[in-house]
This record gives C-alpha cells, structure tokens and sequence, in this order.
C-alpha cells in the first residue's frame, strides 16, 4: 500500500488530532473540540460553531468525549 500524500485529508486530520490530544488517547473532551473550533486557527462563529458541536456530541461518549475514529468518520464524509 501507497503513503498516503502529506497533504492528504485524513494525514492532515490525523497531525491535528494528535496536536491537540494532549495525553495522547484518541480522544478528546468536547470542551477541548469547542475551544479548538472556536479559538484556534480559523475560528467557527455563531451558528456555524453550533452546528460543528452538536454533530461532535452524536459522537460523544456519556463523558463528552469523541474518539478519533468518529470525529474523521463525520469530519471526511
């Protein structure tokens, strides 16, 4: 199989995940997903931050946590 391309979505989603999880568990607390969406490079605002947070809590677990793998999964499609 290929590597996949530096440039490629999900490398680059996987780099930002990896960034942004601290102690490195494949999760991350939807408080950390608000801050990121909100604060962080180019900042969702108003509704558009609305609508990304609640699609991340579908994800969540009971704790507000979202695991990698479903944060690509609705990020990618």
């Amino acid at each position: 199989m290929a590597a996949q391309p530096q440039n490629d979505p999900v490398t680059l989603l996987q780099e930002a995940f990896y960034n942004f999880d601290e102690d490195k568990d494949f999760l991350l607390h939807i408080d950390e997903i608000r801050r990121i969406a909100t604060e962080d490079g180019e900042p969702l605002t108003g509704q558009d931050a609305q609508e990304f947070l609640d699609e991340c809590m579908n994800f969540a677990d009971a704790d507000g946590y979202v695991d990698y793998k479903s944060l690509a999964q609705m990020m990618l499609s």
